[in-house]
């Protein structure tokens, strides 16, 4: 189940959730839903909503020396973030009123209601030695923040939508991703057998997600082959 979804679908999803979501795709999904062609076929959507006053709000809170967050989860490299009342209250009425359009065309799309089931403000740190991510054998113990490409073990109708806290360049370790077809692409010439064990190479449609403060994706992490980059050290994201 956890290795067929790789050679017979070419995606790195478990094989019955593969089969879940060919079938999803094929008898269930609003495909006309104009709003969610690039979603649709590429797996990504960069939303055109402007987060600038959340992010701001919630880049703040997070640098408050009293901000709480839960540090040393087994690593130095990786915190998360307690968020209080007042960041949830925002964060809702927020994706109420910016996201509604796209939240109601995402339940048009899967002919669903929509859940959130987890809201997370995560810091991700630069490394001392990355030379050891360069090879094509890892291991578990050192990855520190899902620095391995993979795709999230889940249903296609699980998606996450990212909201960058601040200005984000290459060197502070951005999202990489690869559309539907190129995760095809990427497992074939990585010669990928899991997110432990592949050639590390970087193909020509490789999207890093760049940007400002406030700008979001919405991600297919079932679909889409993903990791989080390793920020330059000095720098987090």
């Amino acid at each position: 189940n956890k290795n067929f979804g790789v050679k017979i679908f070419k995606n790195p999803n478990s094989l019955n959730y593969n089969l879940f979501n060919f079938f999803f795709r094929k008898n269930i999904v609003n495909d006309n839903e104009k709003l969610l062609n690039s979603y649709h076929n590429l797996g990504y959507l960069k939303p055109d909503v402007d987060s600038r006053e959340l992010a701001n709000f919630l880049s703040q809170k997070i640098q408050d020396p009293h901000a709480k967050k839960i540090e040393n989860r087994g690593n130095k490299y990786s915190s998360l973030y307690v968020i209080d009342k007042e960041m949830r209250a925002k964060i809702k009425d927020h994706l109420n009123n910016k996201f509604k359009d796209i939240v109601d065309a995402l339940k048009r799309y899967y002919r669903s209601g929509i859940a959130i089931s987890s809201i997370q403000i995560r810091r991700n740190h630069g490394i001392e030695d990355t030379s050891y991510y360069s090879k094509k054998e890892r291991t578990k113990q050192f990855e520190y923040y899902n620095m391995y490409f993979h795709c999230d073990y889940n249903t296609m109708n699980f998606f996450k939508l990212f909201i960058s806290l601040q200005d984000i360049s290459v060197d502070h370790g951005p999202l990489t991703f690869y559309s539907i077809e190129d995760t095809k692409k990427f497992l074939s010439k990585s010669n990928y057998r899991d997110r432990n064990f592949y050639d590390e190479l970087s193909l020509e449609n490789e999207i890093k997600n760049c940007g400002k403060s406030g700008d979001s994706l919405i991600l297919n992490t079932p679909q889409c082959i993903h990791r989080a980059g390793i920020p330059k050290l000095g720098n987090h994201r």
